[in-house]
């Protein structure tokens, strides 16, 4: 495979979605969900963003959209994105949020948690 062929912009465990964001201290960038943790969970975690995947699309559409000419039929979209996977309570609410930066950090913190979630693997309960 060519060096070229690669998206150094992309998190280096397999099949994520997000964008790297931090280095190991080496060649590997990893995105902040990934980064810090051990190999042995980057497919559990990488599956866990992948099921959120809508969700990590309507973060970045904030963050690219917000406060610019795109922004009211972005959020029209983003709107019925989250209603569309039944999760209306993450729908932004100026009571709760005040404004789309603080909206914005109380969904990156749903994927977050779901990440955390997913590090470390089930262990069967004996009864």
């Amino acid at each position: 495979m060519k060096d070229t062929t690669v998206d150094k912009t992309a998190c280096a465990a397999f099949g994520c979605p997000c964008a790297a964001t931090a280095s190991n201290g080496g060649s590997t960038w990893l995105c902040t969900y990934h980064f810090g943790t051990e190999a042995t969970s980057w497919q559990r975690i990488t599956l866990e963003l992948r099921r959120l995947e809508w969700l990590i699309l309507v973060c970045r559409g904030i963050r690219v959209c917000y406060g610019t000419e795109k922004w009211e039929n972005a959020s029209r979209k983003m709107d019925h994105d989250i209603r569309m996977h039944q999760r209306t309570d993450l729908l932004f609410s100026p009571e709760k949020d005040g404004n789309p930066q603080a909206w914005l950090r109380r969904l990156e913190s749903v994927i977050a948690n779901a990440a955390a979630g997913a590090r470390q693997p089930q262990l069967a309960t004996v009864a």
